[in-house]
Order: C-alpha cells, then sequence, then structure tokens
C-alpha cells in the first residue's frame, strides 16, 4: 500500500475519532448518525487537505513543463471527490438536524399546481 495513502488513512481515522468522541457527549444525535458525521466530516477534511497537497505544489512550481492540461485534470479529480464528499456529509447532516424534512418543508408541488 502507497505510504501516502496509509498515512492518510491513519489521520482520517484519528479525526474520525476524536469527532466522534466529542460527539458523544451531544444529545440531538442518535448514536449511529455521530459515527456517520464524524466519518464524513473527516473524509471531507482529508480529500480537503489531499486537493491543497496535490494540486498547490505543482502549480506552484518553476518548472516550464508542467502540462497544464493534465494539472487541471487532476485538479477536477481531486474537487469532483471533494464535492461528492460534500454532498454526502451535507445530507447526512441535515438529515440528522431535521430528521423528516418533508413535514417540516413547505410542499412546493401543490403550490405550483395551483
Amino acid at each position: 500500500m502507497d505510504l501516502n495513502i496509509e498515512i492518510d488513512i491513519k489521520q482520517s481515522q484519528t479525526m474520525m475519532r476524536i469527532i466522534n468522541e466529542k460527539l458523544k457527549k451531544e444529545d440531538w444525535l442518535e448514536a449511529d448518525q455521530k459515527e456517520s458525521l464524524a466519518y464524513r466530516m473527516a473524509s471531507v477534511m482529508t480529500a480537503s487537505k489531499n486537493l491543497y497537497a496535490n494540486i498547490a505544489p505543482k502549480l506552484t512550481s518553476e518548472e516550464k513543463n508542467e502540462d497544464m492540461l493534465e494539472l487541471f485534470t487532476e485538479f477536477r479529480l481531486h474537487y469532483l471527490n471533494l464535492a461528492d464528499l460534500i454532498n454526502e456529509f451535507e445530507e447526512l447532516f441535515m438529515t440528522s438536524i431535521i430528521p423528516d424534512r418533508d413535514a417540516v418543508l413547505p410542499d412546493t408541488e401543490n403550490e405550483e399546481q395551483n
């Protein structure tokens, strides 16, 4: 296994454990939601770090032979991964704080028909 991947996994697991411990003290979440939110948050932070750590050095490099298309493609892949992780976190978080969103959100379909 790649050393960087092992480090990322360990960092993510450490963040998840710390976040989960802090969330255990909170009563606005169910136990399974706490662990899931901790996992999602740690994943977002690890992916954010990777985006910066992998792209910034190449972008600021003095080398003239850097392939900008390749760099933008790599940035896009990191960004799309990060965007997916953020969306997963957002959906889980909103479901956790408002379990039955349909009950509290206005019914826009019926309003549009009237």
